[in-house]
Order: structure tokens, then sequence, then C-alpha cells
């Protein structure tokens, strides 16, 4: 079964070679089947086939981020951002990033930005709230040095 939903992924992307499903899919099969190394070859051939997309690089951060490798994942993610500053995946995908290396501040503010172009986005008003809270909690210094204060609109800002 598993080569026969390769085969077919690599027909859909015949027909539509950015066709971010298939692979999207194509790409968790080839990690699931032991070979991440292709699963990477696949996303960067689509991300120098398709410069002008920002969809490959944000597939191509969330493989990274899979494996660890958060330097490269945040790098693809700042591209797809310059490539369209209006994507809310991306921007959903930086804030998570950020909030799991502890950059709470910075995490909202691209949580924010997301919740902006797109408030349908699932559970993206709760990483808002739940960030929020967390920083109203938090003592006034952060590791960072970055202090944090509330402003009148009730959304929590660095200073």
């Amino acid at each position: 079964m598993m080569s026969q939903s390769e085969s077919l992924y690599h027909q859909c992307l015949d027909l539509q070679p950015d066709h971010l499903a298939c692979h999207r899919a194509l790409a968790v099969l080839l990690v699931d089947t032991n070979r991440p190394k292709s699963a990477f070859v696949l996303l960067e051939r689509w991300s120098a086939r398709s410069p002008q997309l920002a969809e490959p690089r944000i597939e191509l951060a969330r493989l990274h981020e899979e494996f660890g490798q958060n330097t490269e994942a945040q790098r693809y993610l700042a591209e797809a951002i310059d490539i369209n500053s209006s994507d809310p995946r991306a921007w959903t995908a930086m804030a998570n990033l950020r909030e799991s290396q502890g950059e709470y501040a910075q995490a909202l503010q691209n949580y924010q930005q997301a919740y902006y172009l797109n408030n349908y986005q699932p559970g993206v008003a709760n990483r808002i709230a739940s960030l929020q809270q967390k920083m109203a909690l938090a003592p006034t210094h952060s590791p960072g040095g970055t202090r944090y204060a509330e402003a009148p609109n009730g959304w929590t800002t660095a200073r």
C-alpha cells in the first residue's frame, strides 16, 4: 500500500507541481518509511523550482523542526515571510517555533500577526491568550533582559 500511495502522490505532483497537500503527504510518507533525506530533497527541489511560493519553505521548516534543526527551521520561515508577509501559516509556524524556544514576546507578536491575517486559524487565539497570561505572571525581567508591561488595551508589550 505504501508504494501505491507514493506512486499516487507522484502522479498528483506530475499534474499539479505546487500542490501543497501532496508535497506534505509525500514528505510524511518518506519520513515514515525511513527516508528522511528523500523528504528533504523533495521539499528542497520544490522550493528551488517555485521560488515565488512560501509554502515549500514552510514545509521545509516543519521538517527541520521535526528533526530538531531549529536554526534551519527559523531561516526557512523567515524566507517564507519575506516571500509572502501575508501568509498566516508562516507567521503561526514562526510563532510556534519561537514559543518552543522560550521567546515568548516574539512568539506573541507572531501569533498576533497570524491572527490579524486570519482569525479563523484553529488554536491561534488560545495561544495568544495563553502567552499573555504566562507573560503577565512572569517576573518583570526575562532572562534576555526584556521587560514586559501591559498596554491599556490589555495586550502585553515589550519595552
